[in-house]
């Protein structure tokens, strides 16, 4: 058995032959009303259960790997998160990766709960894979490297994402000369080579947003043998 995020996802990417993470994503107000209605919370709960059981179903075999968002579980309350729980069980019995989509990251202590929360087959909210926030330091994530190292886990640290007030903070230029972005992937690149697996794919990786081509292509020079977490295809929002 590979355990190795980076591993698996290469494995995992070549037998369904897509690099496609299919985003589960239950806006209440896009869900098709043949899944439910929303008079009641239970009915709402219900809903979203059948709506995303139902996309799981159907996209077995054809993408590698799912990414909940979880704020959009939250929002349900605890039975909303029960429901995560249960569908992140699901989908790995269906040999589904779960990269959770939660953007995490705190001082240590608190990193250190999150990653306990969301890393390992035994966590509560059981995932491959989990998108951290850098931007408190890199202190803040050290406790996820370590989870991920005991657990076979992998990390998508956020970089460059795909809203347009990305660049306020990510692309501000540094007296060295180059940017905010790129001064995060070098200080990265040494964690990035450090969990290459057996394929040369790192379980460390990060997220480029497809809205800015151009420094997504910077980051994968600065980072070659990361995994990239891509969002920004299609309509934002």
């Amino acid at each position: 058995m590979i355990n190795h995020f980076g591993d698996r996802l290469v494995s995992k990417i070549r037998n369904t032959r897509s690099f496609l993470c299919l985003g589960v994503d239950p806006h209440l107000e896009l869900i098709p009303e043949v899944f439910g209605d929303n008079n009641t919370a239970s009915n709402i709960v219900g809903k979203v259960e059948k709506f995303c059981f139902s996309l799981l179903d159907v996209a077995l075999g054809f993408v590698p790997a799912i990414k909940p968002q979880i704020a959009l579980f939250e929002q349900l309350g605890p039975d909303g998160m029960k429901l995560l729980s249960k569908l992140c069980k699901y989908a790995q019995s269906k040999n589904f990766l779960v990269i959770m989509d939660a953007k995490r990251g705190d001082i240590g202590s608190t990193s250190q709960a999150y990653a306990n929360a969301y890393l390992g087959k035994v966590a509560p909210f059981p995932s491959d894979a989990l998108t951290v926030n850098p931007w408190l330091g890199i202190d803040s994530l050290e406790p996820f490297f370590k989870k991920a190292s005991e657990t076979g886990s992998g990390l998508f640290i956020l970089a460059h994402t795909s809203n347009k007030g990305s660049k306020d903070i990510q692309e501000i230029p540094l007296a060295t000369g180059i940017k905010c972005y790129e001064h995060l992937a070098n200080i990265l690149k040494p964690f990035v080579e450090k969990f290459r697996g057996s394929s040369g794919l790192s379980s460390i990786g990060v997220v480029s947003g497809a809205t800015f081509r151009e420094e997504s292509l910077k980051l994968r020079k600065l980072l070659p043998n990361a995994p990239f977490l891509i969002p920004g295809y299609g309509t934002q929002g």
